[in-house]
C-alpha cells in the first residue's frame, strides 16, 4: 500500500464493483478542491453536498481523528443546517449535531488543541494525551486556542498561548496560575521537587523546543481552516532535507506521533 499506484488501481478496482449505482470516484486527479489532505477534501465535499446541493443528511465513514474535529469545526462555525454523522469502521455512529451543540464555541478551540497536542504532522508531549487535553478544554472557560491558525496571529501571541497551555497540561490546571513564566523555569521546578530521579520524557519541553513545535501545530491549524497558505513552510518549524521538509529539532524533544 506504500506504492502510489497500487492504492489508486485498488480503489478504481472497489469503485468498479460497488453495487451501488451513483457512487462518484474522487481522486487527486479530478479532485474538485485540490488540497494535499485527503481529510479537507473529504470535509469539502461534504460541505458542498450540503450548501450547493441541498443535501439535508450526510454521512461520513471515517476512523480519523482529524476529520471528527474538523466536522464540529465547520457545523460549528457554518451553523449547518443538515444532519451530519461520522460512521466509524467498527460501525458505530457519532452523531456530530448532538456533539457541537453540547461543546458549544468550544469547537473552534478543539480544532486547534489537536494540533498542539499531536497530529499526523504534529508531535506531542509524552504521556499528555488527547483525554488529558480534552478534560482541560471542558472545565475550562477559555483556553485562548481560537488564535491559533489564524493567518494574522503574530508568532509571540502563539509562544504566550501554547505556554499557557502546556503549562496547564503539566500541573493539571488549577496550580498552572501559579506556575513559572517559562517552560524552562517549569521544567527546572518539576525536576528539582521530585523525591526520585523523574522520568526525563516526562517533564516539560524546553523553549526552544515548545517554539518550534507550536510553529508547526500553528502551520497545521491555518491548513485545516483556510487550506494551504501561501507561505513558506521553513517559518514555521520545518526545513527542507534532501527536497523532503523534516521537522528541526530544538534543545529537547517532544515525542513524535505516527
Amino acid at each position: 500500500m506504500g506504492n502510489v499506484r497500487n492504492k489508486a488501481q485498488l480503489i478504481q478496482l472497489l469503485s468498479n464493483c460497488t453495487s451501488e449505482s451513483n457512487v462518484r470516484l474522487i481522486g487527486e486527479a479530478n479532485c474538485t478542491f485540490g488540497h494535499e489532505e485527503a481529510d479537507v477534501n473529504t470535509i469539502s465535499y461534504a460541505l458542498l453536498m450540503i450548501k450547493e446541493h441541498g443535501k439535508k443528511y450526510v454521512q461520513i465513514v471515517s476512523d480519523d481523528t482529524n476529520v471528527f474535529v474538523l466536522l464540529l469545526f465547520f457545523y460549528w462555525k457554518l451553523r449547518l443546517s443538515a444532519r451530519i454523522s461520522m460512521k466509524k469502521f467498527t460501525g458505530s455512529i457519532i452523531d456530530i449535531n448532538a456533539t457541537a451543540l453540547k461543546l458549544g464555541d468550544k469547537c473552534f478551540q478543539l480544532l486547534p488543541l489537536h494540533a498542539a497536542t499531536g497530529c499526523d504532522s504534529v508531535s506531542y508531549a509524552f504521556g499528555k494525551g488527547k483525554a488529558a487535553a480534552v478534560k482541560l478544554l471542558l472545565k475550562s472557560d477559555d483556553l485562548g486556542l481560537n488564535i491559533l491558525g489564524e493567518t494574522t496571529t503574530p508568532g509571540p501571541d502563539i509562544v504566550q498561548i501554547g505556554s499557557k497551555l502546556f503549562a496547564e497540561l503539566h500541573v493539571y490546571g488549577a496550580r498552572a496560575a501559579r506556575a513559572p513564566t517559562t517552560i524552562n523555569k517549569l521544567c527546572y521546578k518539576l525536576f528539582s521537587k521530585s523525591q526520585h530521579v523523574p522520568n526525563i520524557r516526562s517533564l516539560p519541553p524546553t523553549d526552544e523546543s515548545l517554539d518550534l513545535h507550536l510553529k508547526r501545530a500553528h502551520l497545521q491549524a491555518m491548513i485545516w481552516k483556510a487550506g494551504p497558505p501561501d507561505i513558506n513552510i521553513c517559518d514555521f518549524g520545518w526545513e527542507m532535507v534532501d527536497n523532503v521538509p523534516s521537522p528541526i529539532r530544538g534543545n529537547g524533544i517532544i515525542g513524535q506521533r505516527n
